[in-house]
Protein backbone atom coordinates (compact mmCIF):
# COMPACT_ATOMS: atom_id res chain seq x y z
CA UNK A 1 0.00 0.00 0.00
CA UNK A 2 1.20 3.49 -0.88
CA UNK A 3 1.63 5.54 2.30
CA UNK A 4 3.18 8.74 0.98
CA UNK A 5 4.13 10.42 -2.31
CA UNK A 6 5.76 13.74 -3.13
CA UNK A 7 7.87 15.35 -5.83
CA UNK A 8 9.54 18.65 -6.55
CA UNK A 9 12.56 20.75 -5.52
CA UNK A 10 13.99 20.17 -2.06
CA UNK A 11 16.14 22.91 -0.49
CA UNK A 12 18.64 20.95 1.62
CA UNK A 13 20.59 24.00 2.79
CA UNK A 14 17.47 25.74 4.09
CA UNK A 15 16.22 22.55 5.80
CA UNK A 16 19.34 20.65 6.98
CA UNK A 17 18.79 17.31 8.77
CA UNK A 18 18.21 17.82 12.48
CA UNK A 19 16.98 14.42 13.58
CA UNK A 20 17.10 10.88 12.30
CA UNK A 21 13.64 9.47 12.80
CA UNK A 22 12.97 5.74 12.49
CA UNK A 23 11.13 5.05 9.24
CA UNK A 24 8.30 2.50 9.33
CA UNK A 25 7.86 2.14 5.56
CA UNK A 26 9.86 1.27 2.47
CA UNK A 27 11.16 4.41 0.80
CA UNK A 28 12.03 4.86 -2.89
CA UNK A 29 13.85 8.20 -3.10
CA UNK A 30 14.78 9.29 -6.62
CA UNK A 31 17.14 12.17 -7.39
CA UNK A 32 15.98 13.47 -10.78
CA UNK A 33 18.33 16.47 -10.89
CA UNK A 34 20.92 17.79 -8.46
CA UNK A 35 22.54 15.56 -5.85
CA UNK A 36 21.50 14.05 -2.48
CA UNK A 37 22.17 11.03 -0.27
CA UNK A 38 21.10 9.41 3.02
CA UNK A 39 22.50 10.90 6.24
CA UNK A 40 22.55 8.33 9.07
CA UNK A 41 24.58 10.23 11.65
CA UNK A 42 27.27 12.90 11.86
CA UNK A 43 29.86 10.15 11.38
CA UNK A 44 27.99 8.33 8.61
CA UNK A 45 27.15 10.54 5.65
CA UNK A 46 26.96 8.98 2.20
CA UNK A 47 28.31 10.97 -0.72
CA UNK A 48 25.50 12.87 -2.49
CA UNK A 49 24.85 11.41 -5.94
CA UNK A 50 23.09 12.64 -9.06
CA UNK A 51 20.47 10.71 -11.07
CA UNK A 52 20.07 8.00 -8.43
CA UNK A 53 17.26 5.88 -7.03
CA UNK A 54 17.78 5.02 -3.37
CA UNK A 55 15.78 2.15 -1.86
CA UNK A 56 15.62 2.28 1.94
CA UNK A 57 14.06 -0.55 4.02
CA UNK A 58 11.99 0.23 7.11
CA UNK A 59 13.35 0.45 10.65
CA UNK A 60 16.36 2.61 9.75
CA UNK A 61 17.04 6.08 11.14
CA UNK A 62 18.16 8.59 8.53
CA UNK A 63 17.59 11.94 6.86
CA UNK A 64 18.57 13.34 3.45
CA UNK A 65 21.31 15.84 2.73
CA UNK A 66 23.21 17.53 -0.09
CA UNK A 67 26.17 19.85 -0.59
CA UNK A 68 24.25 21.70 -3.30
CA UNK A 69 21.35 24.03 -2.59
CA UNK A 70 18.55 22.15 -4.30
CA UNK A 71 17.71 18.84 -5.91
CA UNK A 72 14.60 17.65 -7.72
CA UNK A 73 13.24 14.53 -6.00
CA UNK A 74 10.46 12.00 -6.37
CA UNK A 75 9.55 10.16 -3.17
CA UNK A 76 7.41 7.04 -2.73
CA UNK A 77 6.70 5.32 0.62
CA UNK A 78 5.07 1.86 0.71
CA UNK A 79 4.06 -0.25 3.69
CA UNK A 80 5.42 -3.50 2.16
CA UNK A 81 7.17 -4.83 -0.94
CA UNK A 82 7.29 -8.03 -2.98
CA UNK A 83 9.43 -10.98 -1.87
CA UNK A 84 11.83 -10.50 -4.81
CA UNK A 85 12.85 -7.13 -3.43
CA UNK A 86 12.88 -8.53 0.11
CA UNK A 87 15.41 -11.12 -0.98
CA UNK A 88 17.56 -8.54 -2.74
CA UNK A 89 17.52 -6.25 0.30
CA UNK A 90 17.88 -8.94 2.96
CA UNK A 91 21.61 -8.40 3.46
CA UNK A 92 21.71 -4.72 2.54
CA UNK A 93 21.23 -1.59 4.60
CA UNK A 94 20.09 0.26 1.47
CA UNK A 95 20.24 0.04 -2.32
CA UNK A 96 21.75 2.67 -4.60
CA UNK A 97 20.73 2.50 -8.27
CA UNK A 98 22.25 4.91 -10.82
CA UNK A 99 19.66 6.21 -13.29
CA UNK A 100 20.42 6.55 -16.98
CA UNK A 101 18.21 8.79 -19.09
CA UNK A 102 15.79 5.95 -19.91
CA UNK A 103 15.36 5.01 -16.25
CA UNK A 104 14.96 8.66 -15.26
CA UNK A 105 12.17 9.11 -17.82
CA UNK A 106 10.56 5.91 -16.56
CA UNK A 107 10.52 7.22 -13.00
CA UNK A 108 8.97 10.51 -14.09
CA UNK A 109 6.29 8.60 -16.01
CA UNK A 110 5.52 6.43 -12.94
CA UNK A 111 5.12 9.59 -10.85
CA UNK A 112 2.98 11.29 -13.52
CA UNK A 113 0.60 8.32 -13.61
CA UNK A 114 0.43 7.91 -9.83
CA UNK A 115 0.14 11.53 -8.69
CA UNK A 116 -3.50 12.24 -9.67
CA UNK A 117 -4.62 9.05 -7.89
CA UNK A 118 -2.71 10.02 -4.74
CA UNK A 119 -4.17 13.53 -4.73
CA UNK A 120 -7.74 12.38 -5.44
CA UNK A 121 -8.47 8.79 -4.44
CA UNK A 122 -10.87 6.69 -6.51
CA UNK A 123 -11.87 3.02 -6.76
CA UNK A 124 -8.92 2.29 -9.05
CA UNK A 125 -6.28 4.24 -7.08
CA UNK A 126 -5.03 1.19 -5.17
CA UNK A 127 -4.42 -0.59 -8.49
CA UNK A 128 -2.27 2.30 -9.69
CA UNK A 129 -0.37 2.23 -6.39
CA UNK A 130 0.32 -1.50 -6.85
CA UNK A 131 1.42 -0.89 -10.44
CA UNK A 132 3.87 1.82 -9.34
CA UNK A 133 5.32 -0.43 -6.64
CA UNK A 134 5.73 -3.29 -9.14
CA UNK A 135 7.56 -1.04 -11.61
CA UNK A 136 9.83 0.48 -8.98
CA UNK A 137 10.66 -2.97 -7.59
CA UNK A 138 11.43 -4.27 -11.08
CA UNK A 139 13.78 -1.35 -11.67
CA UNK A 140 15.62 -2.11 -8.44
CA UNK A 141 15.85 -5.89 -8.89
CA UNK A 142 16.70 -5.79 -12.60
CA UNK A 143 19.46 -3.26 -11.99
CA UNK A 144 21.56 -5.94 -10.29
CA UNK A 145 23.39 -8.84 -11.86
CA UNK A 146 21.51 -12.13 -12.01
CA UNK A 147 23.98 -13.88 -9.71
CA UNK A 148 23.43 -11.17 -7.13
CA UNK A 149 19.63 -11.50 -7.00
CA UNK A 150 19.04 -15.15 -7.95
CA UNK A 151 22.08 -17.24 -7.07
CA UNK A 152 23.00 -15.82 -3.69
CA UNK A 153 23.23 -18.22 -0.77
CA UNK A 154 20.22 -17.74 1.50
CA UNK A 155 21.56 -17.71 5.04
CA UNK A 156 19.51 -18.23 8.20
CA UNK A 157 19.72 -14.47 8.86
CA UNK A 158 18.37 -13.77 5.37
CA UNK A 159 15.52 -16.24 5.87
CA UNK A 160 14.64 -14.61 9.18
CA UNK A 161 14.58 -11.16 7.57
CA UNK A 162 12.27 -12.36 4.80
CA UNK A 163 9.95 -14.15 7.24
CA UNK A 164 9.80 -11.15 9.57
CA UNK A 165 8.90 -8.77 6.74
CA UNK A 166 6.43 -11.27 5.28
CA UNK A 167 4.74 -11.55 8.68
CA UNK A 168 4.53 -7.76 8.99
CA UNK A 169 3.09 -7.50 5.47
CA UNK A 170 0.43 -10.12 6.33
CA UNK A 171 -0.64 -8.12 9.39
CA UNK A 172 -0.85 -4.95 7.27
CA UNK A 173 -3.07 -6.69 4.70
CA UNK A 174 -5.37 -8.04 7.43
CA UNK A 175 -5.13 -4.96 9.61
CA UNK A 176 -8.84 -4.05 9.96
CA UNK A 177 -9.49 -7.28 11.86
CA UNK A 178 -6.17 -7.04 13.77
CA UNK A 179 -5.02 -10.69 13.71
CA UNK A 180 -3.35 -12.04 16.83
CA UNK A 181 0.41 -12.60 16.94
CA UNK A 182 -0.23 -16.37 16.97
CA UNK A 183 -2.11 -16.20 13.65
CA UNK A 184 0.55 -14.02 12.04
CA UNK A 185 3.25 -16.44 13.19
CA UNK A 186 1.34 -19.39 11.73
CA UNK A 187 1.28 -17.75 8.28
CA UNK A 188 5.10 -17.88 8.14
CA UNK A 189 5.33 -21.35 9.71
CA UNK A 190 6.59 -20.63 13.21
CA UNK A 191 5.49 -20.21 16.81
CA UNK A 192 4.66 -16.82 18.30
CA UNK A 193 7.76 -17.12 20.50
CA UNK A 194 9.97 -17.67 17.46
CA UNK A 195 8.29 -14.78 15.63
CA UNK A 196 9.00 -12.48 18.55
CA UNK A 197 12.66 -13.56 18.51
CA UNK A 198 13.18 -12.84 14.81
CA UNK A 199 11.31 -9.50 15.08
CA UNK A 200 13.75 -8.46 17.80
CA UNK A 201 16.62 -9.68 15.61
CA UNK A 202 15.46 -7.96 12.42
CA UNK A 203 13.50 -4.90 13.61
CA UNK A 204 14.79 -4.58 17.21
CA UNK A 205 11.20 -4.33 18.43
CA UNK A 206 8.56 -6.96 19.34
CA UNK A 207 5.65 -7.79 16.98
CA UNK A 208 3.01 -6.03 19.07
CA UNK A 209 4.88 -2.73 18.91
CA UNK A 210 5.32 -2.90 15.13
CA UNK A 211 1.72 -4.00 14.64
CA UNK A 212 0.56 -0.97 16.63
CA UNK A 213 2.76 1.30 14.49
CA UNK A 214 1.20 -0.25 11.38
CA UNK A 215 -2.24 0.59 12.78
CA UNK A 216 -1.21 4.19 13.35
CA UNK A 217 0.20 4.43 9.81
CA UNK A 218 -3.09 3.17 8.38
CA UNK A 219 -5.04 5.65 10.50
CA UNK A 220 -2.83 8.51 9.31
CA UNK A 221 -3.26 7.50 5.69
CA UNK A 222 -7.04 7.35 6.04
CA UNK A 223 -7.13 10.69 7.84
CA UNK A 224 -4.96 12.40 5.23
CA UNK A 225 -6.83 11.11 2.19
CA UNK A 226 -10.46 10.68 3.26
CA UNK A 227 -13.09 12.83 4.90
CA UNK A 228 -13.89 10.02 7.34
CA UNK A 229 -15.14 10.38 10.92
CA UNK A 230 -12.71 9.25 13.60
CA UNK A 231 -14.97 6.32 14.49
CA UNK A 232 -14.58 4.86 10.97
CA UNK A 233 -10.84 5.49 10.91
CA UNK A 234 -10.50 3.66 14.23
CA UNK A 235 -12.34 0.55 13.01
CA UNK A 236 -10.56 0.46 9.65
CA UNK A 237 -7.25 0.69 11.48
CA UNK A 238 -7.98 -2.31 13.67
CA UNK A 239 -8.96 -0.56 16.91
CA UNK A 240 -12.00 -1.51 18.98
CA UNK A 241 -13.56 1.91 18.51
CA UNK A 242 -13.00 5.65 18.71
CA UNK A 243 -12.35 5.89 22.50
CA UNK A 244 -9.73 3.11 22.36
CA UNK A 245 -8.04 4.62 19.31
CA UNK A 246 -7.94 8.18 20.67
CA UNK A 247 -6.58 7.03 24.03
CA UNK A 248 -3.75 4.97 22.52
CA UNK A 249 -2.89 7.61 19.92
CA UNK A 250 -2.55 10.35 22.54
CA UNK A 251 -0.47 8.07 24.75
CA UNK A 252 2.09 7.51 21.99
CA UNK A 253 2.10 10.89 20.22
CA UNK A 254 1.29 13.22 23.14
CA UNK A 255 -1.27 15.02 21.01
CA UNK A 256 -4.91 14.28 20.25
CA UNK A 257 -5.75 12.68 16.92
CA UNK A 258 -7.92 15.68 16.02
CA UNK A 259 -4.96 18.03 16.57
CA UNK A 260 -2.65 15.82 14.51
CA UNK A 261 -5.19 15.56 11.69
CA UNK A 262 -5.66 19.33 11.50
CA UNK A 263 -1.90 19.92 11.35
CA UNK A 264 -1.42 17.15 8.77
CA UNK A 265 -4.08 18.53 6.42
CA UNK A 266 -2.61 22.03 6.72
CA UNK A 267 0.81 20.67 5.74
CA UNK A 268 -0.62 18.74 2.82
CA UNK A 269 -2.09 21.95 1.42
CA UNK A 270 1.44 23.38 1.50
CA UNK A 271 3.65 20.86 -0.36
CA UNK A 272 7.01 20.14 1.19
CA UNK A 273 8.80 20.46 -2.16
CA UNK A 274 8.71 23.49 -4.41
CA UNK A 275 6.85 23.02 -7.70
CA UNK A 276 8.84 21.58 -10.57
CA UNK A 277 10.05 23.94 -13.23
CA UNK A 278 8.08 23.48 -16.43
CA UNK A 279 9.89 23.26 -19.76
Amino acid sequence: MLIYFNRGLQNYLRHPPKEFAARYNWEFYAIVSGKAAPFFSESEKLEPAASTLWVMPPRRRYAWWSMTKKAECIVFNFSSVDESLLLLMAQRDFLKMPLDESARRRLVRIADELEPHYRNLSLVSSLHFDKALAELSLMAVESHDSHDSHDQVITLRTKNQIKARRALAFFQRQLPRRPLVEEVAETVGMSSTHLRRIFLEVFHEPPKQLFLMAQFERAKLLAANHDLPISDIAVRSGFKGEPDFCRVFRKYYHVTFHQWRTQSLDLKRRPRHAPRARA
